[in-house]
């Protein structure tokens, strides 16, 4: 054979890897290989803890600092509801001013000490003459998904219920919320007798006084505010000030300056000249 094909037929050399101990840690556990960062330890029980305290303390004291920023200005629009409720649920009203239930008497709320009433409350609303036309009265209670807040407008002279304005709710949009919307739901609350207590019927079939025409579809928070109607003015009939003789206190301080007046003239014209 020719020194070309001995060379063709000889075999070539094969290079193998060299294997290289791994390294260890102290505990005799394979630790990182060449060129590898060393893995980080793990954080402990009590770094956690305090990181998760940290993290809830911070975001606590955010949603406080944001509700008391945010206060005043709830607080005002809910004033600013109730105070076109008021109006909205006794008609005639030109003015009202706040009652409030202390030790089992409703009393004048003193609105110029600028202090909130401490007990439950209720509207007297007056005409432009003075005249009380009746009481606005909030009541509160459970609706199909949440509690329902109202106002209701009480005549306690002809002893109905005038009107009435939803002050909160959470009903179901497109069916619950006809309790605002519904307008013969609406308008049967409007001349509403309470004796006996009023009652909820099938829509269209209101015949007495005291029956509520339903609602389609939202019969339960229909007859959650039938319920609160009955239970609020319940609950203040027979405690509020006497409507026929109630004056705006604008009203009561300008008659007790005429009789004054009217008194001191009257003991000038009897008194005997010097």
């Amino acid at each position: 054979m020719s020194s070309a094909t001995t060379t063709m037929g000889r075999s070539s050399p094969v290079s193998l890897p060299v294997i290289q101990d791994q390294p260890t840690d102290g505990n005799g556990s394979p630790g990182p290989g060449p060129g590898l960062p060393a893995a980080a330890p793990e954080p402990s029980a009590a770094r956690l803890i305090l990181t998760l305290g940290v993290a809830g303390f911070l975001s606590g004291l955010c949603l406080v600092l944001v509700y008391i920023a945010t206060e005043p200005a709830i607080e005002r629009n809910r004033i600013a509801a109730i105070e076109a409720a008021v109006f909205q649920v006794l008609p005639g009203a030109e003015s009202f001013e706040v009652f409030e239930a202390r030790n089992e008497e409703v009393i004048r709320h003193d609105a110029a000490s600028g202090a909130m009433p401490s007990g439950p409350s209720v509207y007297a609303g007056f005409d432009a003459d003075g005249r009380a036309v009746g009481f606005a009265i909030p009541g509160a209670g459970p609706g199909f998904q949440d509690t329902l807040e109202i106002l209701i407008g009480w005549n306690a002279a002809t002893r109905r219920v005038v009107g009435m304005a939803v002050l909160e709710t959470r009903e179901t949009p497109g069916l619950g919320d006809k309790i605002i919307t519904d307008e013969r739901f609406t308008s049967s609350l409007e001349n509403l007798a309470l004796e006996p207590p009023a009652i909820l019927v099938e829509p269209g079939q209101r015949q007495a006084d005291n029956e509520v025409d339903g609602i389609s579809g939202a019969t339960i928070s229909a007859q959650a505010i039938v319920n609160i109607i009955n239970d609020s003015v319940g609950a203040w009939d027979g405690r509020l000030p006497d409507q026929a003789s109630l004056r705006a206190s604008t009203s009561e301080q300008a008659e007790k300056q005429s009789e004054t007046t009217s008194s001191s003239q009257d003991g000038n014209e009897r008194r005997p000249a010097r």
